[in-house]
C-alpha cells in the first residue's frame, strides 16, 4: 500500500476512535478542541521509527486533527532532536532526521498523561500497532527510559534486556526488547536527562553496537 494511502486509511480509523475517547467526551466537557496527530514525518516503509508517548496539548489552545501526511521539515526545529542528532549520526548512521518516521504511542493529543483513561489508551495503541505495521520499521527508538513503564503496564515489551552505566556513583539505564513481539525496540535517556556524557554515550554504544 502508498504511503498516502496507509495515511488516509489512519487518519479514517483515528477519527472513528477518537469519536468513541474518554478524552473526547472530556475535552467537550472543558470546552477545549486538542484533537489527534498521526506522524510528524512522511510514512517511510522499512525506515527506524523514532516514538513517544503522546502528542502534547496547552490548555486554552485550539488544535485541529491532523488531515495531511506531514513533510517531516518541522522536526529538525524539535529541541530533543536537535540534541539527540549528534547521537542519531554517530550510532544510527543517520544524518538527517527527516528519513526517520517518528510517531507517538497514543494520538490523541493532552496537556499530560493524566488526562488519558485506560479506554483511551486501548482504543490508540490499536490504532499505532497498525502504524507500525504498515511501517515495519527496522527497528524502534524510544528517548525517554520513564516511558517503559508505560510499555510495561500495557505488555508490550517483550524480551527485555537492562543496560547500565555507572558513573562517579550514579546509574544511568537503557533497554533492548521486542515491540509487539515482532519488533527490535531500543530505549535510551532523554536528551534532557541529567546523567553524565560518559554514560550517554556508553549507553548508545551498548544499545547499538557496530
Amino acid at each position: 500500500m502508498e504511503p498516502q494511502k496507509i495515511f488516509d486509511e489512519l487518519f479514517f480509523k483515528t477519527d472513528i476512535a477518537f469519536d468513541k475517547s474518554v478524552i473526547k467526551k472530556r475535552q467537550r466537557e472543558e470546552n477545549e478542541f486538542w484533537y489527534f496527530s498521526i506522524c510528524a514525518t512522511p510514512i517511510q516503509p522499512g525506515r527506524p521509527l523514532l516514538m513517544g508517548l503522546n502528542w502534547g496539548a496547552i490548555k486554552g489552545v485550539k488544535f485541529k486533527p491532523q488531515t495531511t501526511m506531514p513533510d517531516g521539515k518541522d522536526i529538525v526545529e524539535y529541541k530533543f532532536v536537535k540534541q539527540a542528532k549528534p547521537y542519531f549520526e554517530k550510532y544510527m548512521e543517520t544524518e538527517d532526521p527527516t528519513t526517520l518516521n517518528y510517531s507517538n504511542l497514543c494520538f490523541f493529543r493532552t496537556p499530560d498523561l493524566s488526562y488519558l483513561a485506560p479506554e483511551d489508551w486501548d482504543l490508540s495503541i490499536s490504532l499505532f500497532e497498525d502504524y507500525v505495521d504498515y511501517i515495519k520499521p527496522s527497528f524502534i527508538l524510544m528517548l525517554g527510559s520513564s516511558g517503559m513503564n508505560t510499555l510495561r503496564n500495557h505488555k508490550l515489551i517483550s524480551e527485555e534486556i537492562v543496560i547500565s552505566s555507572n558513573e562517579q556513583g550514579k546509574a544511568a539505564y537503557g533497554y533492548r526488547g521486542k515491540l509487539f513481539e515482532k519488533y527490535s525496540f531500543y530505549c535510551l535517556p532523554h536528551p534532557r536527562s541529567q546523567i553524565y556524557s560518559g554514560q550517554r554515550n556508553d549507553l548508545w554504544r551498548q544499545v547499538f553496537p557496530k
